[in-house]
């Protein structure tokens, strides 16, 4: 402020006005260029008023330049402060914004590693969810097909109930007729026997004397049956021999043919057993011996 009033005093307007713009900026001018910027000036002053005042004017611009030089060392001292707190504002804002950098970058990688562990809880959610889900689908299926073995091991214990039950029912029926048709054989056999009458000849008596009488007296036939003359019983006795001859044909009729295998035997067994008792005296050895044989050649035969 100095200099600029010791400048405007000369007539120098211009240099003031550049010396306080500069100290507002807080910058020191370059010396050289403040000695120019004078010397100029008092060359324009010396210009302007002449010889006379150049000595005074070199004088108060060197006293101007003294103060000027002091002031530019005092600006020069402040602006050496003002950079070294600016570089230490730098250098805090530097580390402050680095610090929140770095902040930043934990924030981020926190909240990235946040993501990824949900994602995988997550995911590990969804597969056990999933397993539980199979899981629970395979249980299922093998409790229906479970259910669907035992309904069809039902049904076929039924079926084979049923089919058993079936069976028996036909063996009965079977063997019902079968015993209805052996006693409707035994009384047709019955009924062709007696139809043959009487083989005895007493019986033969007693059964023409007492047909169609009601009852008989027993005893009465009895004594007439031996009052009789001797030829008088032969024709009871020829009738009751005829009646004989009747029945043992009916009892042929009614008699099943032998089987192949009755016949072969009927035919070989008499021979084996000949044989068989040569070489043992036990007959019942010799039967189980001459049995086997017969049964053996029997079957390479057929």
């Amino acid at each position: 402020m100095y200099a600029s009033r010791v400048v405007a005093r000369v007539g120098l307007v211009t240099p003031a006005r550049v010396v306080q713009t500069r100290m507002a900026s807080q910058k020191a001018p370059p010396v050289k260029k403040v000695v120019k910027t004078a010397m100029k000036a008092v060359q324009e002053a010396a210009l302007a008023q002449g010889k006379v005042a150049k000595a005074a004017t070199e004088k108060k611009v060197a006293r101007v330049m003294g103060k000027a030089k002091v002031v530019q060392k005092r600006v020069a001292k402040r602006v050496r402060a003002a950079s070294a707190v600016a570089g230490e504002k730098v250098k805090a804002a530097s580390a402050n914004a680095a610090r929140k950098a770095k902040a930043a970058a934990r924030r981020t990688s926190a909240l990235a590693a946040k993501k990824a562990t949900a994602l995988k809880k997550k995911a590990a959610r969804t597969t056990k969810a999933q397993a539980a889900k199979a899981k629970l689908a395979k249980r299922k299926a093998a409790k229906a097909a479970a259910a669907m073995k035992k309904k069809a091991a039902l049904a076929k214990r039924r079926e084979s109930k049923q089919t058993k039950a079936l069976q028996l029912k036909k063996a009965a029926a079977a063997k019902k007729a079968k015993a209805a048709e052996k006693k409707s054989a035994a009384n047709s056999k019955k009924e062709a026997l007696k139809a043959a009458g009487p083989v005895n000849p007493y019986s033969l008596f007693v059964s023409k004397n007492a047909k169609g009488k009601g009852k008989v007296n027993m005893k009465e036939l009895a004594a007439t049956w031996k009052g009789l003359s001797p030829a008088e019983k032969a024709t009871y006795v020829q009738e009751a021999k005829k009646n004989l001859d009747a029945r043992q044909k009916v009892r042929s009729s009614l008699k099943r043919p032998p089987s192949k295998y009755a016949v072969f035997v009927k035919q070989h067994f008499a021979a084996a057993y000949a044989a068989a008792m040569k070489t043992t005296t036990d007959r019942r050895e010799a039967f189980k011996v001459a049995s086997k044989q017969v049964s053996a050649k029997y079957k390479s035969s057929q």
